[in-house]
Order: structure tokens, then sequence, then C-alpha cells
């Protein structure tokens, strides 16, 4: 072949060209290129996942070296093949290890290259190359051991399988499932242990969308018992994380989709603007998928109040021409406005607004533009005289047009969906729709269709939370180190949560290494181990991602725990936070610099999740308790004990494995209790119903909005009856508005008539007969007086003939606003309001009358939760017409439905005092309170049944009930009051008691104050007993509590005081004379996690070094600061002088034989002191006399006897205090003046312990600082508290009775004359003491020269008779 070419085998031969690395490629093929690699980029169920590690760890990095050293093998040997060498023989794979990870790659482009040169020249020496390859090889063996042996010996963590592999269809899932067996099915990550449940739930489980027993629903699941310590675990998945894409939803027979409609998220900002529906839905294997709806073509809908033409049809269409004409001029000034079209429409309206065209049926044209163009700027206009709507937001437009009432099933109508391979969420299914997909019941054959709406409820997969976190200084936020979760599929209908599965993950401290064999053991328990801050936060956006919850909870989430985390992630600069929630996102983390961000931040780091707040919730649903920690919530109402890590011992959870597992385990155990109280308190069901009520959205119920949802229910209803709805305003938008109705410049003020609101009075409350009953008292009760109210005399904004909000801002006084507000008379028809009362009245009447006849529990449950949410949403009603950022705020209409109230109540009075001549004892608002004069339990029953129907007669709507019966009752004050009631009477009455308004029922007393209140009730009301025997018993109790107190029996936590933040402890500008503020500053430079809204619990101590005179607020300290320092003490004397003798003593105000002196006693307090200053109350009061009047009421000779009247006079001024004397007792005036008695001069200016001789000078100085002390302490205006904070000794910011009255000032002054004229005759001898007490006589004269009190001008009393 030579021969015949004349061309060598050499130049023959072409060497095969390797493979390109970098490939050149133009613009537009490299856009092509990205645009591809981007449309085939899954994301997967996490997204971008960074664990911490190098590209290169992990198992399926080693898998996938290895496949590629395999590769290159083959492709050297096929090389070598083709130049004519035998390949190399392949090693046993008993005689040489595997290649080492990085090596292969290296030895094959080395390999490669020389193979590719040898072609051309052979090597001469081959020896050299072996020499060579060998070298490289020991090189990368020794580069491989050392990446082995790397500091962190850890087992490295399995990052989450390619999104590619999971990409079967559900049909193809379920076959896999059915063929693998039990074991395998189960088989666990090698990261988790095996799971001891079947990984199939209740979800999956169920073939029907029904939730009802017999249907699919796995048994319920017994309660592990609290004790029992939960071993962490793999969280069950319900079903796999984001649904594959072959995934098909479950179409009616008409090719219509069921949709179950959970929360909604608006994005107006993006383009176009878009709202979207987030739910569930079936899938073709008869799974609940979730699902998201996302609604585009989205309209703004505004409507032209047109002028001049109220009652002319043809004027009205030539209006609106020009309108429209006026309204495109307008857009061709703003380009991106997009009009679609618009029509003359007659709408109603009725409310505050002050309208031109007055109230009623009115022309409006209805214009309707492009959300994606916004609106034009409309103010009032040529043709029209204002614009509704403009403020209507694209959400709310969308739930009132398709008459979306919260939570349920909805149809999506055939052909109206499709899917888009662009997916805007993580959901398992995503559509896109119009805002007319959704079937609405406008015929009767939509109504029939949506007749065959699923039965029941999915169940929804709940989350539930706990964080422990790190603050590394004060100065630094809080960084996360520990997340636990817990994880169920509940159904919020039947209540029946499927199996928990837990997972639990934390980091190593910053600067160092997990415990020796800590990875290896947690590992074994579940528990996941990362290396940083970021990899942690990665890891647990990974679970969410997998079980995709529908429901987050958490304890304090919105203030805490959600606020932490957008905060770290956006320090971190975490992309793809997003993956928290449901919605992709493109902007940064949500943050509000500067503050806590609250619902804004929580809401949007979580959009298309539920959020249930268990602290929000409790705060809502358990109003009496005193403190809202998850500790304390978890005992109260789960019976269960949590421990509290503190920010000083997250150290030491660090110096072992098993130590750090039990941090651990508290987060887990802490997560737990978080579900439990979601369930125990019913939070879900609860806020289901009052949502689907209101038509607002499950979030917004979940945030206790009860003001957005009434605006909604009211929105709903007008809607329905084409009333155009009044706008939503800021308060600028309000300011600027009243300027224009009062026709001023911006830059003027609003007159001062129109700045003084026309308030208005509540309810009536009377004065109360003060005292102990021992007869029946009846309390009687009206049954939703309000609500009744509004439909009695049917009040509404359609009803009512009332002033505009401008003729209201002008109103001096309550009287001449409703002079100028008439209701209706019984001819009008029935208003809205009274409409809508009735519907929730009547079916609560329907759901109380099915729960009597009720057997079934679950069912019982369901409709008490129903009952509970229709009464809730009745009685909040009247609240939108009062509260001022209400749109539907109407103060003329409140302040008729109040007035009514006072006079259905008088009515009451008046019937029962003179047609029954029968005395009312005490009236609040809505309910009286009748003495029935009778101890018999019959006879009381007559009285309240006689009165019942006395005053049901007068009404149609209004009822009144017997509420209450008491054997006893304990009237203090205003809503003050105790009482013994009646449960049932027979045999054996059993009774309970009730406190209302009382000390023991705030929370900022102590435990200790409250038990003894109590204990002291519970006795007073013993019917069994005497009140002669009950006070000597309250004596006797007193006393023996003093001695625990003194002996220190009594433990800490009774001690324990707990006040509320009302906004952040640095924003406070009195924050030094608050002690619980003081105490939440100390706990943040400590580490500990502090929040507006928070309850903040301390003890007082007592005063320690220096700190001698400190204030109530430098001496409190946290239970936790005490048990820290050992230096530290309780303040006992503090607890009996502030907490105890205050609460008991008001108690029993009306209980005779006691006294505050008396209880002092008992105490070991001062007795003199509290007995003075009861008498300087009582005086200032006018309630009684003082001492000389009680000396003069026993001899008349004192009167003018100095001496008698001040026998025994307790004088307020300290003595004398002798430095010479060890006791260091002062000697009180009367005895260091007078001596040790007044027929003896012995003693006289000497110390009354010691004897020793006060120098005269010394006196007279401590004299007249001590008077001058007195008159100063009257002119400061110190006024101690009654009913306020029991930490307040005294404030000069409220009114009340001096501390040191006029009266005080006088009696002193007297007192201190009358000495020194006593004293002065006993040193007649003695020339300097003599001189000493004629000055100290002269300055107490000269204080009572400036006292008024002290003169009489005789001229000005008698000058008209005598003409003087």
């Amino acid at each position: 072949m030579t021969c015949e070419t004349g061309v060598s085998c050499v130049e023959q031969y072409k060497v095969p060209e390797p493979k390109k690395i970098i490939q050149e490629v133009s613009e537009k093929e490299y856009r092509d290129i990205v645009e591809q690699r981007r449309s085939d980029w899954v994301v997967g169920d996490s997204g971008y996942v960074d664990n911490g590690k190098e590209l290169w760890q992990g198992p399926e990095a080693a898998k996938q070296r290895a496949r590629a050293d395999e590769a290159e093998r083959k492709l050297l040997a096929e090389m070598e093949a083709d130049s004519g060498k035998k390949p190399k023989a392949k090693a046993k794979p008993d005689s040489a290890p595997s290649p080492p990870s990085g090596r292969g790659a290296l030895l094959g482009a080395l390999q490669k290259g020389a193979a590719a040169v040898s072609n051309l020249r052979s090597s001469p020496n081959k020896k050299e190359n072996k020499v060579v390859d060998d070298l490289l090889a020991q090189m990368c063996e020794e580069l491989e051991a050392e990446s082995v042996a790397s500091p962190p010996k850890r087992k490295l963590e399995t990052p989450p399988e390619p999104a590619c592999k999971r990409l079967e269809t559900v049909e193809e899932l379920a076959k896999i499932e059915q063929a693998t067996p039990p074991k395998e099915a189960a088989k666990p990550s090698p990261a988790m242990p095996p799971s001891p449940e079947p990984a199939r739930t209740a979800a999956q489980g169920s073939p029907q969308p029904t939730a009802g027993p017999g249907q699919g629903t796995p048994p319920r699941q017994e309660a592990e018992p609290k004790e029992t310590k939960t071993e962490p675990c793999e969280i069950k998945l319900v079903k796999p994380v984001a649904a594959p894409t072959g995934c098909k939803p479950l179409l009616d027979d008409k090719g219509g989709l069921w949709f179950f409609f959970i929360d909604a998220v608006e994005d107006d900002r993006s383009s176009p603007p878009r709202v979207y529906l987030f739910g569930k839905v079936l899938s073709a294997s008869k799974e609940f998928v979730s699902c998201c709806l996302v609604v585009e073509k989205l309209e703004r809908c505004v409507h032209l109040l047109l002028k001049g033409s109220e009652d002319d049809e043809q004027a009205a269409q030539e209006a609106a021409q020009a309108a429209d004409a006026e309204f495109d001029a307008l857009c061709q000034k703003h380009p991106a406005v997009k009009k679609l079209r618009s029509k003359l429409k007659w709408r109603n309206y009725a409310f505050e607004k002050a309208l031109q065209e007055g109230l009623g049926n009115l022309p409006f044209l209805k214009v309707l533009c492009d959300a994606s163009g916004g609106l034009p700027p409309l103010g009032p206009g040529t043709n029209f005289s204002h614009a509704f709507g403009v403020q209507t937001s694209l959400l709310e437009r969308l739930l009132l047009s398709r008459r979306i009432m919260g939570p349920g099933w909805y149809r999506l109508l055939p052909g109206s969906f499709y899917a888009d391979p662009a997916r805007l969420s993580y959901c398992g299914m995503e559509f896109r729709i119009n805002p007319r997909s959704l079937q609405v019941a406008r015929t009767e054959s939509d109504r029939a269709e949506l007749a065959k709406a699923p039965a029941g409820s999915p169940p929804l997969r709940v989350m539930s939370c706990c964080l422990q976190t790190l603050q590394p200084s004060a100065q630094m936020p809080h960084e996360v180190l520990a997340v636990a979760c817990t994880a169920q599929a509940l159904s919020v209908d039947a209540e029946t949560p499927s199996a928990q599965g837990h997972w639990a993950a934390v980091r190593r401290l910053e600067g160092s290494p997990f415990p020796r064999d800590a990875e290896k053991d947690l590992a074994k328990k579940g528990i996941q181990c990362c290396n940083n801050e970021l990899a942690l936060l990665t890891a647990f956006m990974d679970k969410v991602q997998q079980f995709d919850p529908d429901v987050i909870a958490g304890h304090n989430a919105y203030a805490f725990d959600l606020d932490v985390m957008a905060g770290r992630m956006n320090q971190l600069k975490i992309q793809q936070w997003h993956r928290l929630g449901r919605l992709r996102r493109k902007e940064r983390v949500p943050r509000a610099e500067g503050r806590q961000g609250g619902f804004w931040v929580g809401s949007k780091l979580v959009a298309g999740r539920l959020v249930c707040d268990v602290m929000l919730q409790s705060k809502d649903l358990l109003p009496k308790m005193g403190c809202y920690d998850l500790p304390n919530l978890a005992r109260e109402q789960l019976g269960a004990e949590l421990k509290i890590v503190e920010p000083e011992a997250i150290a030491s959870y660090y110096s072992s494995a098993r130590d750090l597992e039990t941090l651990v385990q508290l987060k887990l155990r802490g997560a737990e209790l978080v579900a439990q109280l979601t369930q125990a308190l019913q939070i879900l069901p609860l806020t289901r119903q009052l949502t689907n009520l209101a038509g607002n959205l499950w979030n917004a119920s979940l945030q206790n909005k009860r003001a957005e949802r009434n605006e909604l229910l009211l929105c709903h209803e007008f809607h329905r009856k084409k009333f155009v709805l009044p706008d939503k305003e800021n308060a600028t938008q309000k300011k600027k508005r009243m300027h224009e109705g009062f026709g001023l410049e911006e830059d003027e003020d609003v007159p001062a008539q129109g700045k003084r609101k026309a308030a208005y009075s509540g309810g009536l409350v009377l004065e109360p007969k003060a005292g102990l009953y021992d007869d029946f008292v009846m309390l009687l009760d009206f049954n939703s007086l309000y609500p009744s109210i509004i439909q009695e005399h049917n009040i509404c904004f359609t009803t009512v003939d009332r002033p505009d909000e401008n003729e209201v801002a002008k109103a001096a006084n309550e009287a001449q606003l409703l002079a100028q507000t008439h209701a209706p008379d019984a001819m009008a028809e029935e208003g809205i309001l009274p409409q809508v009362l009735r519907r929730l009245v009547d079916s609560r009447r329907q759901v109380k009358a099915a729960i009597k006849s009720e057997k079934n529990p679950r069912i019982l449950k369901i409709l008490e939760i129903r009952q509970k949410a229709l009464k809730l949403t009745a009685n909040s009603m009247y609240g939108c017409l009062g509260f001022q950022n209400s749109r539907f705020y109407a103060k003329p209409l409140a302040a008729l439905i109040t007035a009514k109230g006072r006079e259905a109540l008088q009515t009451t009075i008046t019937v029962v005092q003179q047609e029954l001549q029968l005395d009312v004892v005490y009236g609040d608002t809505d309910s009286v309170f009748v003495n029935a004069k009778t101890q018999d339990y019959q006879q009381a029953m007559q009285v309240g049944e006689q009165i019942k129907r006395s005053v049901n007669k007068r009404y149609k709507r209004l009822e009144i009930e017997i509420d209450g019966v008491f054997a006893r009752l304990m009237l203090l004050k205003k809503k003050k009051y105790a009482a013994l009631k009646v449960v049932s009477w027979g045999e054996k009455p059993t009774f309970e008691t009730e406190f209302k308004g009382l000390d023991i029922v705030r929370r900022d007393w102590c435990k200790l104050a409250k038990e003894l209140g109590e204990a002291i009730l519970n006795r007073i009301l013993d019917r069994d007993s005497n009140q002669e025997e009950s006070v000597h018993w309250v004596h006797q109790f007193l006393s023996d509590k003093a001695k625990e107190m003194d002996e220190n029996q009594v433990p800490l936590e009774k001690y324990v005081i707990t006040k509320g933040l009302t906004k952040d402890p640095k924003d406070y500008p009195d924050a030094k004379n608050q002690p619980h503020v003081q105490v939440a500053l100390r706990m943040m430079s400590r580490g500990k996690a502090v929040r507006p809204g928070q309850e903040v619990e301390y003890v007082v101590c007592n005063p320690s070094g220096e700190a001698v005179k400190a204030s109530l607020a430098d001496r409190a300290r946290h239970p936790h600061e005490l048990e820290m320092d050992s230096n530290l003490s309780l303040d006992v004397a503090w607890y009996k002088k502030q907490q105890v003798h205050p609460l008991v003593t008001r108690l029993l105000a009306v209980v005779e034989g006691t006294s505050p002196g008396r209880l002092a006693e008992c105490l070991g307090l001062d007795t003199a002191r509290f007995a003075q200053a009861q008498m300087v109350r009582a005086e200032d009061n006018g309630e009684g006399i003082d001492y000389c009047a009680q000396s003069i009421g026993a001899d008349l000779n004192a009167i003018f006897d100095r001496g008698l009247r001040f026998k025994g006079f307790p004088s307020l001024l300290e003595g004398v205090r002798c430095k010479k004397c060890p006791c260091g007792e002062a000697t009180k005036w009367p005895r260091f003046l007078l001596g040790e008695s007044p027929d003896s001069k012995a003693g006289i200016l000497c110390c009354g312990s010691c004897q020793s001789e006060v120098h005269p000078k010394v006196a007279q100085n401590l004299w007249l600082l001590q008077l001058r002390r007195l008159v100063k302490e009257h002119g400061e205006g110190w006024v101690q508290p009654l009913d306020t904070s029991s930490c307040i000794e005294k404030t000069r910011r409220l009114n009340g009775p001096n501390l040191v009255s006029e009266k005080t000032v006088l009696r002193e002054l007297e007192f201190a004359q009358h000495l020194c004229e006593t004293a002065l005759p006993l040193l007649e001898e003695d020339v300097v003491s003599k001189d000493t007490v004629e000055r100290m006589k002269k300055d107490a004269e000269m204080w009572l020269g400036f006292n008024s009190r002290n003169w009489v001008d005789c001229g000005q009393i008698f000058g008209s008779i005598f003409a003087v």
C-alpha cells in the first residue's frame, strides 16, 4: 500500500483530536445555550443547596468521580488499541484498591496526552515514563490521604437527590410503592434512623376528599403520654415534595376542577400584577396535592359619581358619556393606563362621606382598567364629583366579585385553566386562570353545580417549629443555633392528626468544633449536624420544601422566630429565602430596617402558608393568664413541663455529645408542645369558622385582625346588595378631605370646633351599694345587648337619618350629635346590619339547639366551635361602627346604639324598683344585680322570673335572662365584686366562686398575694361561717403566713410579679422608673430574647452595698438572676407592705371587724403608719372625722384644752436620733421635750434609750428640718394610688388624696406648738434649754402663720352684719 500511494505508515496515520475543553460559539449561540440550560435546570424540591462542603465531597461526588475514571480508562484503552499497542492488563480487584479521588482524571489526561505524542514519536525511555507514572500515583494517594485525614473528622452529610431522579409520574410512584416490599418502602436515609411508622399517612390512604369516618380515614392515634420522651425520627412525608411534573389533577365529569382555597397573596408590583390563590386539589391518584392558582388578567374598577343627574335617566346617560370622555382624556395624559370598558350603573350609597348628591340610589360610571397600567389621578372632575374604588386592592376585588368566603371548595370552570411551564410557585400543581375561571352561583344551574362540592376538608399539613438562638453580644442580633420541628397531617373537620414525625438540626458554635463523637451519636438519633448557620438554615428550608406544610406553627412566631430568620437570611445573603414559602421571589429578603417586622415580614417570608402563632392566639383565647411563655402555657393547658435554656448555659450543652443531644431534645419537646397547644386550643378550627363567616383571609384571622374581619363581612354583604363601598383612607388622606370639607387651604388648620370630637358615652354603670350581702342576689343579663339593639331599633346605614362626617366634626357634645340622629320608624324596611345580625343570631340558636341533642363527641366539638365563632362575630359587629380607623366608622350610629343601651338598662332598673319594689344594688352596661331579700332559693328564682316577664314584654328582639344566682355577694366598687354563685340547687347544693375586676385576677400582683386574697375571699363567702368567725380566721391566717414569709418557707415562684411590655424596652422614656423595663433590659444584655407584647417576670430584692436607697426599679431582678447571685435576697418586708397588705385591705374594705392597722399588725408591720394613712384618706375623702374630732367626741373639754385634744396624738415627725445610742432608735418629740412623765423633770432633752444628753442646738436644727420636710412633702403632692399597679408606692401623675394633707400639716404644727408651750415651764432653771425651746416654738408658729387654715377672717364673715 505504501508503494501504491507513496506515503509512509507514519504519515498515513491521523491522530484523533482530543475532546475540546472550551467550545467557541457566537454570541447568539451562547444565549441559546444559556436559555436551554435554564429551561432544563431543575431546581428540585429544595432549590440550590449549600451544605457548607466543597463540590468534590460526599458519596454522590465520589460515584461521579469513579464513573469519570472508568470512562478515561476506556478511552485510553481505545487509543492504545488504535496505535497498535496492547492495553495494560487490568488489575485484580483484590490486589489493587480503587483509584483515589481526583487521581483518575489527572492520570487519564496525562496518559492520554502521552499516548498521542507516542504515536508520532515513541519515547526513548519507557522506564522513565514508568517512574513518572508511579510518582504521579504516589502524589495522588498522598493528596487523597490528606483529604481523608483532614481535621473535621465527621460523616459527610448526604446531599438531596437530584430532582431528575424524582420526575416520575404519580401513577409510576404508586406502582413502585405497590411493588416495593414494606421494609424496602420504608428504607431510611443514611443520616436518619428507620422510621417505626409506615410512611403513608391519612392523606395518602384517603381515596376520597371526604374526611368523614369510615371513608378511608385511618384509625385515630392515641396521644402519647406527656411524660414520654419522644425520640427524633425522619419526617414521614405525607406526599413527595413538589409533585412530579407528570402529576395530573382529578377533574369532574364536566372537566371542571375543584380547588380547596386556603390562603391568598397579592403581588401588585409584578408585571403584570397577579393574585396567587393557594390551596389543595385532588390528583388523579386520589391524593391531595398543594396547588397554586395564578390569577392573571386582573382589572381595576372605579365608580365615578356623576354630577347633576340623580333622577333623570337621560341626563344620567349624557353625564356618563361626558365623564367617559373626561376619563379618556386623563388616560391620554397617562399612556400606561389601559382602559378596557365603561358603563352607566345605578348603585346605592349610604355611608358617612359628605356628598353633594346625598345618599340613596345614584348614577355611577363604572370604569374597568387593566391592572398592569394602574389608574390615573382621580380627583373631583368636571363631570364627576368623586371616584370610589381607587384604593381597593386587587385581592379584595377578587374576593368580593367571586364571592370567596374563606377556606372551602371552589370550582374552576372547564377549559378556563392551564399549566404554564414557567412556574411561579413551589406547589405540587400550578395553573394559570383569570378571575372568571372561578364559578359563582349566579343562576340555578350554577348553584346546582356548586352543590356537588366534595364533602369535608382535605387534611392540612402542620409543621410546628421551635428555635434555639444565640446572641454573641448585646450589640449583635440573635443567630440560629438549632431548629426542631414536628410534622403531621391534621384534618380541621375531624381533628384526627396522623402520626407525628420529627426532625432536628444543630450547628456548632462559631470557632469551636462539635464535641467528640457528637456527629456520629447525633446521627444515630436522627439529628442533623451542620457546620455553620448557613448550612443549618439551608437544611431547614430543605425540610420545609420536602414536607410542604400548609401551616407553620410556632410560639411567638411573628415577633421572634420569623423575624430572626429573616434577619439572618438577609445577613447571610441567602438568595433562596423564599423556599420557606410557596411563592418564588426575585427580590431581597423582606426586612423592616431598624425595627421588628411583625406581621409584614412573617407573611412575606412564608407566603402561601398559614402561620399559627400560639402565643398570639393564647392572649386572645386565655385573657386571664398571667404569663404566656411556652413553659407556662404548657403547664397550665397541658400539664407538661418544659425546661428553659438560659443563654449562660448554652456553652455547657456543647461540652459532650450527650449534653448536645439534651439541648436538641428540649427543642423537639418545645415543638411537640406547640403542636399540642395548637390542637388543645382549637386554633385552626375556630379561626376557620370565623373566616368562613366573614369572608376574609385565614391568615388575617390567625393574626387576630378583628377590624379587618368585620370590614370584609360588611363588604361582602353590601357588595351583594349593589352598594358602592367606602374607600380605605390613611391619616393623610383623611386630613386632606377634612380640609376640603371645611373649605380650607392645605396650610390652614381645621377650626377648633372641627378638632373637638363629638365624644359619646358608653354603657351605663351604676354606683354599687358596697357591702356584703347574705341574701340571694339575682344577676340578670341582656343577651347580646348591642346586636339586639341594632335589630330592635333597625339601626343601619340605610335606615338612620344622621349627619355626615363634616357635621359630626362640628358637633360640640353628645347631646347635639344625638339631636341630629333619628332612628327609623317601625314601618321602615329592615336594614342590612339587622339582617346580618339576625342571620348570625338565628344560626347560633340553631347550633345551640343541635348541641343539646348531639351525642357524637366529634360532631359536638365542631358545633361548639361554630357557635363560639357565631357569637364572636355578632358581638364584634358593633365595634367596627365605633372604631375610628374602620372604613365603616359611623359615630352617630355608635352613639345611638349606646344611648339605646343605656335607655334599656335604665328602663329595667325602673321596672325593678318601682313596679316590683325590689332593690337594685348594682348595674353595668347590660346587667343588673337585684337583691331578692330572701334566703330561700325558690323564692329568689320566682323573683327573677317575674323580672324577666316584666322586662321582656316591652321588646321584640331584646331579651333579658337570669345569668346567675349569688348566695353571697361582696360588692366593692364599680366592676369589682366577689360572689358565691349557685351552680345547682338540690339536696346537696353546689357553688362556685366568681371574681370580677379584683386584684387577685390581675397579673401585676405576685402569686402569693393572689393566693392569700383568694383564700380570704373563700372564707368570707363561706355560707357555713358567720362574719365574726371569718374575721378572726383571717387575722390568724395572715399571722401564720407572715411567719412563713419571715422564715423563708414560701417558694420563690410565688413572689414573681408579671407585667407586659407595650413597646420595645429601649423605647420607654421613663425606663429608669419601670421595674419590668429594667429587668427586660438586663435580660437583653444577657442574650435573652425580649419583644414587645412579652410578659416580663421579676422579683424585688433587698438593697445591698451602696444601693441602700436604691429605687424599686433598681432592686427588681429576674428570678433567674436571683438564683445565680448569692448576694441577692428577697425583700420580704416590701412584699408584705406593697403586695399582701394593700390587696387584703382592699378586699376587706366592706367587712366589719377589721382595719388596715389590724391587718398590718398581723403581718408584723408598723401599725401606726397604716392607721395614720387610713385616717388621712378618710379625712380627705370626707368619709371620716379627724383625730381632734375623735378626741372631742370622747371629752367635750378637749375643745378648750389642748392637753386633752393632743393626748396620744400619733405624730408623723421622726424625733431625735441619738448617735451615742447603739440601738439607733429615735426618741419621739413628746418624750424628748416633756421627759419620762409630766410630773418629773428627769429625761428632758435626753435620749429615751441611753439617757444621754443631746445638745440643744442639735435638737433645734432637727426640729426645724423635720418641720420643713413636712411642709415640703405636702407641697410635692405625692399620691398613693389605690387601683393602679402595686409596684408604684407613690406618684404625682394621678389624682387622689395627698399623702400629707393640709389637715395633717395643720395638726402637726399645732401639736408642735403645744409641745413647746408645755415644755417651757419645765425649763425655767435651764436658760440654754429654755431659749432653745422658745426658738423651736417660734419655728412652729412661723409655719402656722403661713397656713391659711390657722386663720379666720372675722371681718369677711361678719362684715355684712356690722356694715364694716
